[in-house]
């Protein structure tokens, strides 16, 4: 085995010296970007605030040509492993050494995905060394930076076996040979959009091993499907399944782009305040009109003009109005895909020519680096600067756009001189559950300009820029746990109007029928109540293109959608089995027969028939075109008997059970006929 991998390190040796030149070079840009971004901003040319740009580890579009070129080039080494073997029939020769067809198989495997290795490890590792060595990167470094980029060249690792598969195949190029890639990048699509870096590796797994088998199984049999073991022949037809997918896909997509142009589908209506207190409901329809009625549904009048009030003249008459919620608005961290996390592990919060300051999470921190050492400068927490990343263990616990928190403080901070101000402490059992920020004014409340609303455990309450208590309220949820409240505040000075609402799960799982619970006050006294009830919930009307994948798409990959990716896609339980049932009756009523017609008319037998029925009623129109890609159909011809057409590999005529005739004689032969000579002895 030694020398077969030593022979494919040979054959190969090109291919990864052109890879690592290339990938060597997509990271040198990158290192070359940063290093001219850092000395802009040091000079004050560069003005952005956006985090992918101060660490290079988290930019979206490094990691976008990293995935992009190890997928390309992992396939490619797969695909030349076996081209490298079809001329002049070199397959017969190698499989006719004294080793197994799985030594040749695991000697290929090993010399190709370790030259992929190491052809993306060196660039990618020098490039990961250089950002975490402190003094190169002006930026907190985290160790969850290193998981995209392992699930990225890990994600090469099933292209390879796709690769491999679409070299052995004995199939038309333009037909099926290549649909082992489309597998290939649905489980890449898998893995990237999954919260848990643990679920992508699990994705990883199991699709890199479905396509291994399959690629063995090919392997054994020079490209045909007869003659492989069970299990690698449904691997191979999951494959292809996953390949049609895409195709059909890809099809719908272009089909809906001729057919149906692009136009807002989005029903989405909410309700708003307007400055004179008047409750509005803005609905929007899924062709982009909107119209803005009353509760009672008349139209509602520009106070100016007595004209009914458009979209474009809503905003100078809305009240202004702040949100706060239990986690202050803020998507839960673990609804975010595994491959952004660390970009939201810290963020730029603030920059000059000389220093930069980012918010970094997981020190609970304000941290500062210099622009032209690029090494940490110290950190601010709820006690003040410290000359360290951890000042005395303090720190805070969140951050709303500009206020700081922790479980029963809220704080200022001042980055250029370096100080933090507390500006509210809850009482001692009392404690801060969430805060909303707001620069708008209000001409009715000038006072009130940057003010922010804390939610504690007691009571909600508004403060001005300075921490003043301007007004304040019982906390009282009548959804507990999942309550959104919203303060606004009309032009009618010393009035506030409170809202509590449902938050969107607690609601949908309700059916979407919980009302919205509306509380004036006059000063901190409350007054009229209105209760308002639950909205339709924001839809998007399906187009022709997505209609198609939907149908279309397998029933099992549909249902596993919904077990595997909680939050996506948005649907109600009843809209998610009405979907359900559409494929599902799609593959019972056109893809269930005409499977059933071609096993039949190729008389499969009765075992195969029933388990490819199984897998198209699962696999729907991916899973038929994988029978009809997988199956060798035999010739057919008439039965000399009864004349029906019948299939040349069996034995007996399904119609009438008569045997095929036995060819003619031409003098030729040299065998005796079956059964001469036993009656005297001789043989």
């Amino acid at each position: 085995m030694k020398t077969l991998i030593r022979k494919e390190w040979r054959e190969l040796a090109w291919l990864a010296a052109l890879g690592l030149g290339v990938l060597t070079l997509i990271v040198g840009l990158h290192y070359l970007n940063y290093r001219s971004f850092i000395h802009y901003l040091a000079n004050g040319l560069a003005q952005t605030s956006a985090t992918a740009v101060f660490q290079p580890l988290v930019a979206h579009d490094l990691q976008a040509e990293v995935l992009f070129f190890c997928t390309i080039f992992a396939a490619v080494i797969g695909w030349m492993q076996i081209f490298n073997e079809r001329p002049r029939d070199l397959w017969a020769f190698f499989r006719h050494r004294p080793v197994t067809p799985e030594g040749l198989l695991l000697s290929k495997v090993i010399a190709g995905l370790g030259l992929y290795l190491v052809a993306t490890g060196i660039p990618l590792g020098a490039f990961i060394l250089w950002a975490a060595w402190p003094g190169h990167v002006a930026a907190p470094f985290h160790a969850q930076m290193l998981l995209p980029y392992a699930g990225i060249v890990l994600a090469g690792v099933p292209l390879y076996f796709a690769g491999m598969l679409t070299g052995l195949r004995q199939a038309r190029w333009y037909v099926s040979r290549a649909l082992g890639l489309g597998a290939g990048l649905v489980i890449i699509a898998g893995c990237i959009v999954t919260s848990h870096f643990s679920l992508a590796l699990a994705t990883l797994v199991v699709g890199t091993g479905m396509l291994a088998l399959a690629a063995w199984g090919t392997f054994r049999s020079n490209g045909e499907v007869r003659g492989q073991p069970i299990l690698t022949r449904w691997a191979l037809a999951l494959a292809i399944g996953l390949g049609w997918v895409v195709v059909i896909a890809a099809a719908a997509v272009m089909l809906g782009d001729v057919v149906s142009r692009a136009q807002p589908r989005t029903h989405y209506d909410y309700y708003v305040m307007l400055k004179t207190g008047e409750i509005g409901t803005v609905k929007q329809s899924g062709t982009g009109s909107i119209r803005i009625v009353d509760q009672q549904g008349k139209p509602v009048v520009d106070p100016g003009s007595g004209e009914p009030l458009s979209q474009a003249d809503l905003h100078p008459w809305r009240c202004a109005m702040i949100g706060v919620s239990a986690d202050s608005g803020r998507m839960s961290p673990s609804r975010w895909p595994w491959l952004f996390k660390a970009q939201n592990q810290f963020f730029v919060f603030d920059h000059n020519l000389s220093t930069i300051w980012y918010y970094f999470a997981d020190a609970g921190r304000l941290v500062a680096y210099d622009t032209r050492t690029r090494r940490p400068m110290g950190s601010m927490g709820p006690d003040g600067f410290a000359p360290n990343l951890t000042g005395n263990g303090d720190r805070f616990q969140d951050l709303n756009m500009r206020t700081f928190r922790t479980g029963t403080a809220l704080f200022d901070v001042d980055i250029g001189r370096r100080t933090v101000r507390e500006i509210f402490r809850a009482a001692p059992d009392d404690r801060i559950f969430g805060v909303g920020d707001s620069v708008q004014e209000s001409s009715g409340h000038p006072e009130r300009t940057g003010y922010r609303v804390v939610m504690t455990s007691r009571s909600i309450l508004l403060l001005s820029s300075r921490g003043e208590r301007l007004w304040t309220a019982p906390y009282n949820a009548p959804y507990p746990g999942q309550t959104a409240f919203s303060l606004c505040l009309p032009e009618v000075v010393g009035q506030y109007v409170l809202w509590a609402s449902p938050a969107g799960q607690t609601n949908a799982a309700a059916g979407w029928s919980l009302p919205t619970y509306v509380t004036w006050y006059e000063g901190e006294q409350p007054g009229k109540q209105m209760t308002l009830p639950s909205l339709e919930r924001p839809r998007t009307t399906p187009g022709l293109e997505e209609m198609v994948v939907l149908v279309s798409t397998p029933p099992a990959l549909l249902a596993g959608l919904t077990v595997y990716l909680p939050y996506f896609p948005p649907w109600t339980s009843a809209e998610l089995v009405s979907i359900l049932l559409m494929s599902l009756g799609f593959s019972l009523v056109l893809c269930v027969p005409v499977a059933w017609w071609i096993t039949r008319r190729y008389q499969l037998s009765p075992v195969a028939r029933f388990a490819w029925l199984v897998f198209v009623v699962f696999g729907g129109l991916a899973g038929l075109l994988a029978l009809i890609c997988i199956e060798e159909w035999p010739a057919r011809e008439p039965c000399p008997k009864c004349r029906q057409p019948r299939v040349v590999d069996k034995t007996h005529c399904p119609h009438c059970q008569a045997a095929f005739a036995p060819p003619a004689k031409k003098g030729t032969e040299v065998f005796e006929p079956v059964g001469v000579g036993i009656s005297d002895g001789r043989r």
